[in-house]
């Protein structure tokens, strides 16, 4: 399911709006907003790296408190920029989660295999190890 054009907010205050919602019915629909907000922020960002880093920066800090996206693609997307701003920040240990969590989401995938390889080395070079 996805929420299409409606804006995060539009969608948060309609939820709000609708009565006996069970607390997993809740659940779910902010995990779909949330996810959809994610994919909003990335392509407002574009293919700007002052915007990526920016967007990144928020994914960063989202996922320190525990707010990540539910749905693969988009979480695959939300460390992509999280890894991205990190690594424009040469924050090593940003960097390194967000690559962690991105090659979780990607797993074998061969189309991400030398992107993945890239960043090990920039983050082994930001480690001061190369």
């Amino acid at each position: 399911m996805h929420l299409g054009k409606v804006a995060p907010a539009d969608a948060r205050r309609r939820m709000a709006e609708v009565e006996g919602l069970s607390a997993e019915q809740k659940t779910a629909l902010e995990g779909l907003i949330f996810d959809s907000e994610v994919m909003q922020m990335a392509r407002g960002a574009g293919q700007d790296p002052a915007k990526i880093a920016e967007v990144g920066k928020t994914f960063l800090e989202w996922s320190k408190a525990g707010k990540v996206p539910a749905e693969k693609s988009v979480r695959q997307t939300f460390w992509y920029y999280a890894l991205m701003s990190a690594e424009s920040a040469r924050d090593a240990d940003g960097l390194e989660t967000a690559l962690g969590k991105f090659s979780e989401v990607a797993g074998d995938d061969p189309r991400t295999a030398k992107f993945i390889a890239d960043k090990k080395e920039k983050l082994k070079e930001l480690r001061g190890g190369k």
